[in-house]
């Protein structure tokens, strides 16, 4: 995977579930909570707030996976892992976005964003 440097918002993340490019809310994707995974001690931050807890280690080198959802109402992990001077990138689908009762889509909590 390439990005391009230099200019800003020069690579848009995808949706990597929606058929694409027939669905035209492919390339509007959130973020939701991140966390960093370093040797067992994983840190969330999240739309409440920042935590740190002890978890399982994911082997060597550390992880980060950033929860993502695409106007589509797919969910998604985009996750970073590091091992021995390299990184690999991969992207783990979740369930869908719900449904309220009234038949509206309950979009999850977004980090902060203007």
């Amino acid at each position: 995977m390439r990005i391009e440097l230099g200019e800003p918002y020069s690579s848009i993340l995808e949706c990597p579930i929606c058929p694409q490019p027939a669905h035209p809310d492919y390339s509007y994707v959130h973020l939701g909570a991140v966390k960093v995974n370093r040797g067992g001690e994983m840190t969330m931050v999240a739309p409440e707030g920042e935590i740190t807890y002890q978890y399982k280690p994911i082997g060597r080198g550390s992880e980060i996976v950033i929860y993502c959802w695409c106007e589509g109402g797919h969910t998604f992990e985009l996750v970073f892992q590091f091992h021995k001077g390299q990184t690999f990138v991969r992207a783990i689908r979740d369930q869908d976005v719900a449904k309220n009762e009234d038949g509206s889509t309950a979009w999850p909590p977004e980090l902060w964003r203007d």
